[in-house]
């Protein structure tokens, strides 16, 4: 098994969790940048516009050697991020093992249920979400990471 994680964060919640994530897992962490900055998203009509939105990402990052992939970022709106959704789209998963997870002071909705529709050709287990991060410590959120599918043979603690 070969992971990584990789990442959208708005706010700096997702990549707090995405670093914790990296290091138990002894994996690096990837950001998914977009080309152009997307303003606040909250705020009167933005969830009409985002939903199926999907901008242009950078991912500095050959993601090609992996073959186990933790792909997480904020709930907006009860679902997938537009950054994620891109990657998902335009990237094929086929044959690797995907673990979604995801930040929010909520609900996930359908967000870790969508990867399966993302990502039909990937073994999706089952993921995780971590509410309220900037109330948790970082011993908080790494219990949390250990909730999550790990292959039999990892050795992790």
């Amino acid at each position: 098994m070969k992971p990584v994680v990789i990442f959208y964060s708005f706010s700096g919640s997702t990549r707090r969790v995405a670093e914790i994530l990296a290091r138990r897992l002894g994996a690096p962490a990837v950001e998914v940048k977009t080309r152009e900055p997307i303003r606040h998203p909250y705020g009167v009509g933005f969830m009409n516009r985002i939903r199926e939105r999907t901008p242009e990402i950078v991912v500095d990052a050959d993601l090609d050697a992996f073959d186990t992939f933790y792909i997480g970022g904020p709930t907006w709106f009860w679902t997938v991020t537009p950054p994620l959704i891109t990657l998902l789209r335009t990237r094929s998963f086929a044959g690797k093992t995907v673990v979604p997870f995801c930040t929010n002071d909520s609900q996930p909705g359908d967000f870790l249920a969508r990867f399966a529709e993302l990502c039909p050709d990937a073994d999706v287990k089952p993921g995780f979400q971590v509410q309220r991060v900037r109330r948790l410590s970082d011993e908080e959120i790494e219990s949390i990471t250990k909730r999550t599918w790990e292959p039999r043979d990892s050795g992790l603690p």
